[in-house]
């Protein structure tokens, strides 16, 4: 028999992750990371997924104030449907 789970929560995180020694490639140069952390949490479950914002990879600017809402109002739109339903 499979077993459902049933989305109870979902959160989002921004996180500024510094590095302990710069870090460069060709692309950038870097001493932190930023990521956005998404944790869904449902009947006693939990799990996490990561996003990382590089401007040289998507094009994306994390400076940008209206990145963490654009990312909220995608996972509302992916999510929303699956709030208390079985998955």
């Amino acid at each position: 028999m499979k077993q459902y789970a049933k989305i109870e929560k979902a959160e989002l995180y921004a996180l500024k992750i510094p590095f302990k020694m710069d870090f460069t490639h060709a692309m950038a140069s870097r001493s932190f990371s930023d990521s956005l952390i998404l944790k869904i949490e449902g009947q006693g479950k939990r799990g996490f997924g990561e996003a990382i914002v590089r401007d040289y990879v998507s094009g994306e600017i994390w400076k940008d104030a209206d990145l963490l809402e654009n990312a909220k109002e995608i996972i509302v739109r992916m999510l929303g449907p699956l709030i208390e339903k079985d998955i």
